[in-house]
C-alpha cells in the first residue's frame, strides 16, 4: 500500500517527495487516524484505507525518529493481514542492524516488540540489506545487538529462547546459559539445554533435554523459507523434530543402543537416508534388521515394475521403505537365506532375478545332477551376478553404493584394502571371474 519504502524510494522504486516538516507530519498523523477511528465507528472500508493509514502513521513516526511507535503500528497492520506491514517490519529491523543507526537502536531496544523483531532477525540470518562487500562485519554486528537485546530485556521475555539460539550459535555459551535459565518449557529451550549439557559432558542430562525437544517439537514444523522449499529440495530443510531425532539417534548409537538408534533416524528416514542405509547395514546384525523391517517398515500393495530398459538400482528414486526393504533383501540373500529374501524385494524383476539365481544354486548344489548341468547352472549363476549383482547382492551404502547406481564412492574407500578382497557390485559387472571365485568359495 505505499507505506514501506527506503530513505528514498517506496516498495516500487519510485522516488518520493522529501520530508515534510513536523507540523504537516502532525497534521497528516491526524487525518490518518480520523480514517482508521471511522472505520472502527461501522464506516465501509472496501479499499483497506484503514490498514494503509497505520503503515502511512508508521512511515511519519520513522521521519519524527520514533523506532518504537512505527514498530507497534506496523505490527498491527500485519497482524490484520496486510502483507506490506510484514515488509516493513524488515525495514525496521534492518534499519536497526545497521551500525550506522546506532542512536536509534539504543533508544529503541528497551521496548519488548522492538527486541522480539531484532531477536527474529538476527534468528533468520537475513542479511540481505548488508551486502557482500560487508559481510565480515557480520559477527561484530552479531555480537553487538545479542548485547544490546540481553541487557535491555527482562528476565523471559518472550523469544528468549530465541535469544539462546542466537547466543549459542554465536558461540557465547555463558549468554545461552543465562538466557536458558528462564526460557521456559519450549522445544527450541529443551533442545539447545541438551546441547549445552553435551558441552558439559553430561549425557544423562542430555537424553533427558532431547527427550523433552522432540515432544516438543510438532511433526510438520518447518523452518524453512515457502513450503515449496520442501518439495524441491527435501534434504535441505531444517525440520527441527527430524534434526532433534538425529541428534538423539548419534547419543544412542554411542552409548550402543542401535535398535533405538536405527528407530530414530528411521523418523527423519527422507533426510537422513544415508545414515539410515548405513545403520540397516554396518551396524544391527541381520535378524535385528529383519526384526525392525517387519515392526515398521511396510511393504508395497503390488510389486513395482520397473523400466526394463534400466534395471539397475537407483535407492534415490525410490521411497525410502522400498528401499531399506530391498536393502534387507540382498543382505539376505549375501547371507544365503534366499527364501526369506524373496519376499523383502520390491520390484518385481529384482524378485525374479532372485528366483533364477536360486533356482540356478539348487540345481548347481544338487550332487544327483549330472557334474555338466551343475557347472552349467554355476555359469548362469555367475553371469546373473555380473549383469545384475546390484539389483541382487550389492550394498547400499560402501563399498558398492547401490544407492547411487554404484555410480559413485568416497575417495577415503579407494584406500582401503579390505574392500577390494570383498567388492561384490559394481565390479562384479567387470569381471565374471570374481563372481565365480565367489561362488567356488562356497
Amino acid at each position: 500500500m505505499g507505506d514501506y519504502s527506503s530513505e528514498t524510494e517506496d516498495e516500487t522504486g519510485r522516488s518520493i517527495p522529501p520530508r515534510p516538516d513536523d507540523a504537516q507530519l502532525k497534521l497528516a498523523l491526524v487525518a490518518f487516524q480520523n480514517v482508521i477511528d471511522r472505520v472502527k465507528n461501522g464506516e465501509a472500508d472496501e479499499t483497506l484505507l484503514s490498514l494503509s493509514s497505520l503503515g502511512q502513521q508508521a512511515r511519519i513516526h520513522i521521519w519524527l525518529g520514533d523506532m518504537v511507535t512505527a514498530t507497534h503500528l506496523y505490527a498491527q497492520q500485519a497482524a490484520q493481514g496486510d502483507n506490506t506491514g510484514s515488509r516493513s517490519l524488515r525495514y525496521i529491523s534492518s534499519t536497526l542492524m545497521n551500525p550506522q543507526n546506532e542512536r536509534l537502536v539504543v533508544e529503541a531496544i528497551k521496548d519488548p516488540l522492538v527486541q522480539q523483531l531484532m531477536t527474529i532477525q538476527l534468528f533468520t540470518n537475513n542479511w540481505n540489506w548488508l551486502g557482500y562487500e560487508r559481510e565480515s562485519e557480520k559477527p561484530k554486528i552479531v555480537a553487538k545487538m545479542l548485547a544490546l537485546i540481553n541487557s535491555s530485556a527482562t528476565t523471559g521475555f518472550k523469544g528468549s529462547d530465541r535469544l539462546a539460539a542466537l547466543a549459542y550459535r554465536s558461540g557465547d555459551y555463558d549468554m545461552a546459559a543465562a538466557l536458558l535459565k528462564n526460557s521456559g518449557d519450549s522445544a527450541l529451550s529443551w533442545w539447545l539445554r541438551a546441547k549445552m549439557a553435551l558441552r558439559n559432558g553430561d549425557e544423562k542430562t542430555a537424553t533427558a533435554a532431547y527427550a523433552k525437544a522432540a515432544e516438543g517439537f510438532p511433526s510438520d514444523e518447518f523452518w524453512g523459507e515457502s513450503a515449496e522449499d520442501r518439495e524441491m529440495i527435501p534434504q535441505s530443510n531444517l525440520l527441527p523434530g527430524c534434526r532433534v531425532a538425529g541428534e538423539q539417534g548419534i547419543l544412542a548409537l554411542n552409548r550402543g543402543d542401535y535398535l533405538q538408534a536405527m528407530d530414530l533416524f528411521y523418523r527423519g528416514k527422507d533426510v537422513y537416508r544415508a545414515d539410515v542405509m548405513d545403520i540397516a547395514e554396518r551396524v544391527l546384525t541381520l535378524d535385528e534388521l529383519k526384526g525392525f523391517v517387519d515392526k515398521n517398515v511396510p511393504a508395497v500393495a503390488e510389486l513395482i515394475n520397473s523400466d526394463a530398459g534400466n534395471d539397475y538400482y537407483y535407492g534415490i528414486g525410490f521411497a525410502s521403505d522400498v528401499e531399506l526393504r530391498e536393502v534387507l533383501a540382498r543382505r539376505l540373500m549375501r547371507a544365503g537365506r534366499y527364501d526369506e529374501a524373496l519376499a523383502y524385494f520390491q520390484f518385481a524383476n529384482h524378485q525374479q532375478l532372485a528366483k533364477q539365481y536360486i533356482d540356478n544354486l539348487k540345481v548347481a548344489n544338487d550332487i544327483k545332477v549330472d557334474k555338466l548341468t551343475r557347472a552349467q547352472a554355476y555359469y548362469q549363476a555367475a553371469l546373473l551376478l555380473r549383469e545384475k549383482g546390484i539389483e541382487l547382492i550389492s550394498y547400499e551404502m560402501t563399498p558398492d553404493y547401490a544407492i547411487y547406481g554404484a555410480d559413485y564412492s568416497y575417495v577415503g574407500d579407494a584406500f582401503d584394502t579390505r574392500y577390494q578382497r570383498s567388492i561384490i557390485g559394481y565390479g562384479m559387472r567387470k569381471s565374471g571371474l570374481t563372481v565365480l571365485s565367489l561362488i567356488a568359495a562356497r
